[in-house]
């Protein structure tokens, strides 16, 4: 829904750009592991960027990540070009990961460090900070930039399921839509549901554009 109401927003953008957090004490259980395993390792060296993330981040080298999902942003791009990036945490972690990246030896990480034997599994979520970025480029120029913001990956996802979930079942939502499958762009914009997330704790920030890569 970012993405999509930047591209509404910024129609002459070439480029979409989305960094995604990865915080190490966050992650949980094989599934999380192998994710970030797989899509590090395809690769003998990927290419990297600067997101100028805000305060208190700032600006961060990140490595480029999953390419060929793009963002598994479907069809909303079109012809779009879409750079997917990664920002692991803490920074120590991040610098290992660059110079690993620099030597382009990726793909001989071991899927142990990932991957961590049977453990107990928390009772709680994790409730580290989370920040990512959804911007739209034109040249290389950054157009507009938003950031999605709050505590907890895990929670913030299961919070944003519920939102569309009760968005969906609402009498005065799509309930006029034939029956299939949509992407949520096409049912909501951010504009209808941006309430109702920000109060389940996902805060959508808007981001200067100040910045040429």
């Amino acid at each position: 829904l970012v993405a999509a109401e930047l591209l509404a927003n910024h129609p002459d953008a070439d480029t979409v750009e989305i960094a995604f957090s990865f915080s190490a004490s966050g992650m949980s259980g094989p599934a999380a592991g192998e994710f970030a395993h797989r899509h590090l390792t395809a690769a003998r060296r990927h290419r990297t960027g600067v997101i100028p993330f805000p305060p208190p981040i700032g600006r961060r080298r990140c490595l480029e990540f999953a390419e060929s999902e793009e963002a598994w942003l479907g069809a909303l791009p079109e012809r779009r070009a879409v750079t997917t990036y990664a920002r692991f945490a803490p920074r120590v972690l991040n610098a290992a990961l660059l110079a690993v990246n620099e030597l382009r030896l990726m793909s001989t990480l071991p899927r142990a460090a990932f991957v961590r034997g049977p453990t107990t599994p928390p009772t709680e979520a994790t409730t580290e900070p989370v920040t990512e970025w959804v911007a739209v480029r034109r040249r290389d120029t950054l157009l507009a930039a938003t950031t999605i913001e709050g505590e907890g990956g895990y929670r913030l996802t299961a919070a944003a399921t519920v939102v569309l979930a009760d968005a969906l079942l609402d009498e005065n939502g799509p309930s006029a839509v034939e029956p299939g499958c949509f992407d949520p762009q096409e049912l909501f914009t951010l504009e209808q549901l941006e309430a109702d997330l920000r109060e389940a704790g996902v805060r959508v920030v808007q981001q200067p554009a100040a910045s040429v890569r």
